[in-house]
């Protein structure tokens, strides 16, 4: 088996990495010792997956971190939805294995407290994921709605007419505030909210969910989660998703496009800033009262690129080598294998299949799970 060491507290394995990479690692040496804590990990937990808004990326991560730990998830019974209504219906999931009761959730489905709060453990931690309102809608108009609009067009598009799209029927009609609605935002405040029930709205979230990820500074926000829940670094260690050509273009579109915009998706642009803006004073406030988040940040990097070079050198349908993490002062020792790239390079529905054939066995699952979507 062959097995490889990087970052020791010598350096004598960091040759290969560049003077910032060694940088990061020479910061982390200097204490190779992981600070005490009295920390609790939280381990039951729901993340509310937003489409097209970075979160099949992190979905990954809740996958694995549930599959380390022997969690049991909410699986849905058909495709990779749960629901595309504020509702978790029975007929739509499946029951957990005889003996055991849902700890986990990550699928596609309309944020409901209620419903969530029935289905899970009463110390699970709610999650979710926003993206800039403008890069969003036009990703989700050309992922799901490629047939009509056109590239970095499609935002432009689409305000020509917004009533014409909210009027389709169905599961893909296009609402004016779709990652509020993914939050359970009633459909009768989604064109015409006043600021009263903006400001209710947002504080409703913020009271029910412990964590609120940003995409754009996804770094920032996996580690300050990883501190906040008492993860261990190698739970964060993310390899995009879906990322499309047009997204790594990030084209704007000009001014009055995006005024117009603004007025259409007022809830979504304030639930984006209004916790952007919780995000950067959470990071502010950890790097003062710690003094070493930032430090944390760049060697956390080193740690992904590091991975990401052993997965691309590996041979990961065979379990034959074994990369090892040195402990730093803010992890433990710790090894990444072959399988572990495999399911960090596994797309969506891929990896819900091995979730679901490791926790139900390979012939229940073909029997409980259909990959057909149902529209309904």
């Amino acid at each position: 088996m062959r097995q490889l060491t990087v970052l020791t507290s010598q350096g004598s394995d960091i040759k290969h990495l560049s003077s910032q990479e060694e940088e990061a690692v020479t910061i982390a040496d200097a204490d190779n010792q992981p600070r005490s804590s009295t920390c609790k990990e939280r381990r039951h937990f729901a993340f509310l997956k937003v489409p097209k808004a970075g979160s099949s990326t992190v979905q990954n991560i809740f996958y694995r971190f549930g599959f380390n730990r022997n969690l049991t998830f909410l699986l849905p019974r058909f495709a990779n939805f749960i629901s595309y209504f504020p509702v978790i219906e029975k007929d739509n999931i499946i029951p957990p294995p005889k003996g055991k009761r849902y700890e986990a959730m990550c699928n596609h489905v309309v944020y409901n407290r209620t419903a969530f709060r029935l289905s899970l453990p009463v110390d699970s931690v709610f999650v979710s994921i926003l993206r800039n309102p403008t890069t969003h809608l036009s990703s989700y108009l050309n992922y799901f709605h490629g047939h009509v609009f056109h590239g970095s067009k499609a935002l432009e598009e689409y305000l020509v007419n917004p009533d014409l799209y909210s009027s389709w029927k169905g599961p893909r009609k296009i609402v004016p505030n779709i990652m509020a609605n993914y939050f359970g935002l009633p459909e009768r405040h989604q064109r015409e909210a006043t600021r009263h029930i903006v400001s209710d709205y947002l504080m409703q979230i913020e009271t029910d969910f412990d964590f609120i990820i940003i995409l754009e500074r996804l770094d920032e926000s996996l580690l300050l989660m990883k501190r906040k829940f008492c993860w261990k670094l190698k739970d964060i260690v993310y390899e995009k998703k879906q990322a499309t050509a047009l997204q790594k273009q990030r084209q704007l579109p000009d001014i009055t496009v995006l005024r117009q915009f603004r007025l259409v998706a007022q809830v979504d642009f304030a639930l984006y800033e209004h916790f952007l803006s919780e995000l950067s004073n959470a990071v502010l406030k950890e790097e003062r009262d710690t003094g070493d988040f930032n430090d944390e940040l760049s060697y956390f990097r080193t740690i992904r690129d590091v991975i990401k070079r052993f997965c691309k050198s590996a041979t990961p349908k065979i379990d034959n080598g074994t990369l090892r993490i040195n402990a730093s002062k803010w992890n433990d020792s710790f090894e990444w294998t072959t399988l572990d790239c495999r399911l960090l390079q596994m797309e969506e529905l891929e990896l819900l299949k091995f979730i679901g054939q490791q926790q139900y066995g390979v012939k229940e699952w073909q029997t409980l799970h259909t990959s057909k979507s149902k529209l309904v």
